[in-house]
């Protein structure tokens, strides 16, 4: 199946769930950020009962610690100060007004001895809050790399996931993208899903480098580290 089949296969089915690798991942997003949002995501956490959850966060090791700890064992001050997080940020990110509810939902499986493990997947925080995210291959650039630190976290969280229920709280487009990844599509068909639509023909990795080494040094600093995932496939097989 090509390319734009595969994705458009995806996005029609619409699907939330999907069994990779012995892992069943169950994502819970949204359109865009609300409170009414993040409620929904604290109430599919009660149903799915998942073994890890999978956070649209920077890595945080203060929140990860909590998994070195039994479930009816988690250090009271890490929760707190991740109360305070969310009541501090709610000013400007007004969804985190309802966050904690998420934390709730975590504390009631921890009170039954269900261990969860909270796993912050996104890119380091030099990253997601780049201004160099502009409109064209900018924004389709951030986006590649913040997806390549998701689904290498989805692969590898560090902590046993086999026959294992993941829940991930995400945004809807990272999670149709990533979606398209666990599928474990080819290296070319990864640069033309991120870059395809940038432009016809396709932009070359020397365009795209050569845009990117110009003027945006931190997409260009980890554009170095994850551009071997994508494929131009214009470009010259060695």
């Amino acid at each position: 199946m090509g390319l734009w089949l595969i994705t458009a296969a995806l996005l029609a089915a619409g699907e939330n769930e999907i069994d990779v690798d012995g892992v069943h991942i169950v994502h819970s997003g949204k359109a865009e950020e609300s409170a009414a949002n993040t409620t929904q995501s604290a109430e599919v956490l009660r149903s799915v009962k998942p073994d890890l959850i999978f956070l649209e966060w920077q890595p945080t090791d203060w929140l990860e610690a909590l998994n070195g700890f039994p479930a009816c064992g988690k250090p009271a001050d890490v929760i707190k100060r991740w109360r305070k997080f969310y009541a501090n940020n709610a000013a400007q990110y007004p969804w985190l007004a309802t966050a904690g509810e998420v934390i709730t939902a975590l504390e009631s499986e921890w009170a039954t001895g269900h261990q969860v493990y909270v796993l912050p997947f996104d890119g380091p925080q030099e990253l997601t809050a780049s201004t160099e995210n502009r409109p064209g291959l900018g924004n389709a650039v951030w986006i590649f790399l913040r997806e390549r630190f998701m689904i290498e976290r989805l692969r590898h969280p560090g902590v046993e996931t086999h026959g294992k229920t993941a829940l991930v709280l995400c945004h809807d487009f990272h999670w149709q993208n990533l979606r398209f990844l666990l599928q474990k599509p080819t290296a070319e068909q990864i640069w033309l899903h991120y870059f395809g639509p940038l432009s016809s023909p396709v932009k070359s990795r020397a365009e795209v480098e050569r845009e990117l080494a110009a003027g945006s040094p931190t997409l260009w600093k980890y554009w170095r580290q994850w551009a071997n995932h994508a494929a131009d496939p214009a470009a010259p097989h060695e």
